[in-house]
């Protein structure tokens, strides 16, 4: 069974964001992509707080983006996000960027390390943070 990809809430776009064709740029769409994805790694209790309370962190070491459709100005796009993988030390993510008429404008593949603050190094998830994404993932 796949698992549920989890939703984001729409975003309205910045008309700054938009190259002289009227199409969002490639860097916007990084930009976007890395604010959603930012979004889900608080949902996965991954973010600031989880910093705060346990002194690791996810970086951000690789992403890969396809781009598949026009976004044009007058669109919002949300994010559909599937955890692809959680081993050891990495979290693998897979966003869509999907226009408000359904259809795929962007998909990024990114991969994040788990960092321990204290050493600067990779640190392997402990085990009940490795299961509570495993169980949002949905293959626990």
């Amino acid at each position: 069974m796949t698992p549920s990809p989890i939703e984001g809430e729409p975003i309205t776009l910045d008309k700054a964001w938009f190259d002289y064709n009227g199409h969002l740029t490639d860097w916007a769409y990084v930009r976007v992509l890395s604010d959603l994805n930012e979004a889900v790694i608080d949902r996965l209790d991954l973010g600031a707080q989880y910093l705060a309370r346990t002194g690791h962190s996810i970086y951000t070491v690789d992403t890969h983006i396809r781009y598949l459709a026009e976004v044009r100005d007058a669109q919002q796009l949300r994010a559909r996000t599937r955890i692809a993988d959680v081993t050891g030390k990495t979290l693998r993510l897979v966003t869509d960027l999907v226009r408000d008429d359904d259809v795929i404008a962007a998909s990024a593949e990114s991969t994040y390390v788990h960092v321990d603050h204290s050493t600067g190094r990779a640190a392997a998830f402990d085990q009940i943070t490795a299961a509570r994404i495993a169980a949002i993932a949905g293959s626990d």
